[in-house]
């Protein structure tokens, strides 16, 4: 059995304008300690993406760290991965900005660690992707983008099929997408490395052929809380441990992305729809539409009653069709994975239309209906109420 391929990827960024204070700490407490633990167990080849304001501050900083940095793109150890320079939502900009972005940043990484430093790939800040998105990473140069296993779930993918990387295209021109897997976000760095290993090697079981995570890089020391469980309490040591008694096994073999790309069969043709990580599409609701999101996801939890059930009646209106499907699926599915359970555990994929096209327009169905079981409830009992005051003023009684 061939080994599992794995990317194992950080995001460092501080924001334009940060204190200095706030950069010097996570050089001391993130950055540093991590590259250092990482070079000292041999744990490469991996993907490390550092934003413009981070890079600009470290070249008037922290050059030794940067010169570390460059000298592992140099060996092949490491991967330099693209954005926009000040690191913006894409998404947000005109389309002639975003490639300019781009432009700006590749031609920073270029001058401080070479042409060869980085493969073509961008990390796409919050994740955030637009169909048109494609033409324009492809015109900036870009060969591959990260985005999240949520938005090919979305869209009807199957989770067992999302461990290769994907073409999508806008105006003709393409470009790659690595899904990032979820269950890894929330495995790393916060769970026992051997429930990691023992998901990796599930994976390969089930013949996927590759693993990627790519995430924060200030979750491992940057977060509260996480400097103590990461060094201190020995997280990561042992999480090296486990990745390299994996790597002597011949069960996994880190890989640069560029390397999967160009190793790992495709998986295929994919148009996905506005989406973003799980957790940004909630935060970024109105305050009324997050509360009733919180009270479906609530509901998934505990069963399919209540809002939920209201949510599938309210998809059955709002789409002449949507009665077949809802009927299929019986309950809408997570839109994403949880954090515990085997792949195969999680909500089977379902009809593109239902969950690309309908999902977001039954919930304000359902809201413009009043039909949630809180106000069902409220109005409910306000009828009792009535009901008694009534009788209680009826003659005789």
């Amino acid at each position: 059995m061939d080994p599992l391929r794995f990317v194992f990827g950080v995001h460092f960024h501080q924001p334009v304008g940060n204190f200095d204070h706030v950069f010097e700490q996570h050089v001391r407490d993130v950055y540093r300690p991590l590259l250092e633990r990482l070079a000292e167990r041999e744990f490469f080849p991996i993907a490390l993406h550092i934003s413009g304001p981070l890079l600009e501050w470290l070249e008037a900083h922290e050059t030794a760290l940067l010169d570390r940095i460059g000298g592992l793109a140099g060996d092949g150890r490491l991967e330099l991965l693209l954005s926009g320079l000040y690191e913006p939502v894409l998404a947000s900009l005109p389309r002639e900005d975003r490639v300019e972005q781009i432009r700006w940043m590749r031609e920073a990484v270029e001058r401080r660690f070479g042409a060869k430093a980085h493969g073509g790939g961008l990390w796409l800040t919050e994740r955030v992707w637009e169909p048109e998105l494609a033409a324009d990473l492809a015109q900036a140069g870009v060969r591959y983008a990260f985005v999240d296993d949520r938005h090919f779930l979305v869209t009807g993918f199957a989770a067992d099929r999302l461990h290769a990387p994907f073409w999508t295209e806008s105006d003709g021109k393409r470009v790659a997408l690595f899904p990032i897997d979820e269950r890894l976000r929330y495995l790393i760095p916060f769970q026992p490395p051997a429930d990691i290993a023992a998901y990796l090697r599930l994976l390969r079981e089930r013949g996927a052929p590759l693993a990627v995570f790519v995430d924060d890089g200030e979750k491992f020391g940057g977060w509260p809380g996480t400097k103590e469980w990461v060094y201190e309490r020995g997280w990561l040591a042992q999480f090296l441990d486990a990745m390299g008694a994996l790597v002597a096994s011949g069960e996994i073999r880190l890989t640069t992305p560029a390397t999967a790309l160009s190793d790992v069969p495709s998986g295929g043709l994919a148009y996905l729809p506005t989406a973003s990580y799980r957790e940004m599409e909630g935060w970024a609701l109105p305050p009324d539409a997050a509360l009733r999101l919180a009270r479906l996801e609530r509901d998934r939890r505990v069963g399919t009653g209540g809002a939920l059930a209201e949510l599938l009646r309210a998809l059955s209106r709002s789409e002449p069709n949507a009665q077949e499907d809802a009927g299929a699926v019986g309950v809408v599915p997570a839109l994403g994975r949880s954090g515990g359970g085997a792949p195969g555990d999680r909500p089977r994929a379902v009809q593109r239309r239902v969950l690309a096209r309908r999902v977001r327009r039954a919930v304000l169905a359902a809201s413009a209906a009043r039909c949630l079981a809180p106000a069902r409830a409220g109005r409910g009992r306000a009828a009792a109420g009535r009901a008694a005051r009534r009788r209680a003023r009826r003659p005789g009684r």
